[in-house]
């Protein structure tokens, strides 16, 4: 049987101590470069879902007072994220909004409000 004096023993026992601080430190420093990972993934997933639901807003024409970029910062409010699934929801069963008039206070032929001659002419026959 191999024997080993105190002194060697108490050597040892410092390596081996040295050893599992350096490794519970080593675990520490992975563990939190994988929380900072993780945080960073679920950001950028976040922004992602945000941008899909931004886009979706804008191809149905929903808000469209408003650019892409400015939905997008409307989107990432805090309290709209709180609501991003249910903002998520509206714009997928939302239905493409379609302009069926535009009002032009332009005075063309005497007639304010619109621009078409037809329209003008006929405006202007009933006034007679």
């Amino acid at each position: 049987m191999f024997k080993i004096s105190a002194a060697n023993a108490q050597h040892v026992l410092h390596q081996a101590a040295d050893a599992l601080r350096e490794s519970g430190q080593e675990l520490a420093y992975q563990l939190e470069k994988r929380a900072e990972a993780e945080a960073e993934l679920s950001r950028r997933d976040l922004d992602e879902r945000v941008r899909r639901v931004a886009k979706s807003m804008d191809d149905k024409g929903l808000n469209d007072h408003l650019s892409f970029e400015e939905k997008v910062a409307e989107l990432q409010r805090p309290e709209n994220l709180t609501q991003l699934d249910a903002l998520e929801k509206g714009a997928e069963l939302a239905a493409q909004q379609v302009k069926l008039a535009h009002v032009d206070n332009s005075d063309a032929h005497g007639v304010s409000g619109t621009t078409n001659a037809a329209e003008a002419q006929f405006i202007a026959a009933l006034s007679e």
